[in-house]
């Protein structure tokens, strides 16, 4: 294994344990807290999901920023995904969301909201440090 897979893997593997930290410690109190016993439309579950796992968006931008910074924006977008997509099904084998009405449209919606919006925020964060590279690779505040 070379240096760059190395240092993926370790980053991976801290990003998925500071996950479980942020999900059970954050996310978890979090989406309790936010919960409302009122009926909702459509709407306003959606908007509600977003909500109640902006615990889970923050981490992971910050660790898409923070894998993107140690190991290149589009290298560290790859690693960043891959952290996130582990830390998603996890939770999916945690959650065991179930649709009694089948999946539909708006469940679709749902779990893409849940599952597929942390590693887009991911791969933002990576591709974010771009931003703060110069020409020849190096950081701008460098």
């Amino acid at each position: 294994m070379n240096g760059h897979a190395a240092r993926g893997t370790v980053t991976v593997l801290v990003a998925v344990l500071g996950w479980a930290l942020v999900y059970f410690f954050i996310a978890t109190p979090w989406a309790l807290y936010t919960t409302r016993e009122s009926t909702m439309g459509t709407a306003s579950l959606l908007a509600f999901e977003m909500l109640r796992i902006v615990p889970t968006l923050s981490f992971f931008l910050v660790a898409g920023l923070v894998i993107g910074s140690l190991l290149g924006s589009a290298g560290g977008a790859g690693w960043a995904a891959l952290g996130a997509s582990i830390a998603m099904g996890i939770e999916a084998l945690i959650e065991k969301q179930v649709f009694y009405g089948g999946i539909d449209p708006l469940a679709v919606a749902v779990l893409t909201i849940d599952y597929l919006l942390p590693v887009v925020f991911a791969i933002v964060g990576a591709l974010i440090t771009r931003l703060w590279q110069k020409r020849n690779g190096s950081t701008v505040a460098t």
